[in-house]
């Protein structure tokens, strides 16, 4: 048997809905169903009664998804917004991922669910030493000096789906260790 901390809250799903992102913290998602449940998760996810995973109503999983997140320390805004690695990194999340962002100024430049588009690599030549993150997000709205605070970062995003009779509920928790 584990312990079990728990590191978010999320609101529970009934019938057939769709969760609000969850940006990774710990990776393990704990779902608990009232209902006989199909579940899946990802950056859209879709129910197949076929390949979908299935849970029985009273039973517990946990599945662990994989945590991406680093420091940043810039943005460019746009119809595309450009993240800023820190000189010398490379980038932890990759094309296709969905990422949060949070610690900028102002605040309405954070993000919870923002499609990374492109990997910039690093161009010394041109002033470059690390990578840049593209979001398919547009920031062009934005106006003003936009600063990253020393806890800014990008951190990988996802999104849980459920159909089910019942309300299902999910909690991002940590593995703190066996009884």
């Amino acid at each position: 048997m584990s312990a079990f901390k728990i590191v978010q809250k999320v609101a529970k799903l009934s019938g057939i809905s769709t969760s609000e992102p969850i940006s990774l913290q710990s990776g393990y998602i704990r779902i608990a169903p009232e209902a006989d449940t199909y579940i899946e998760i990802g950056y859209t996810p879709t129910i197949s009664t076929s390949s979908s995973l299935w849970l029985k109503a009273g039973e517990t999983v946990i599945v662990k998804e994989s945590v991406r997140s680093q420091s940043i320390s810039g943005i460019v805004t746009g119809s595309s917004t450009i993240v800023t690695l820190p000189s010398g990194t490379t980038s932890s999340v990759s094309v296709g991922d969905y990422v949060s962002l949070s610690g900028i100024e102002p605040s309405g430049i954070n993000t919870v669910f923002a499609e990374v588009s492109n990997i910039l690599s690093t161009d010394p030549r041109n002033g470059y030493q690390s990578d840049r993150v593209v979001l398919n997000w547009d920031t062009s709205s934005i106006t003003g000096i936009i600063t990253t605070t020393s806890s800014a970062e990008i951190r990988k995003s996802i999104k849980v789906a459920a159909d089910s009779g019942g309300a299902t509920h999910i909690t991002e928790v940590q593995i703190t260790n066996s009884l």
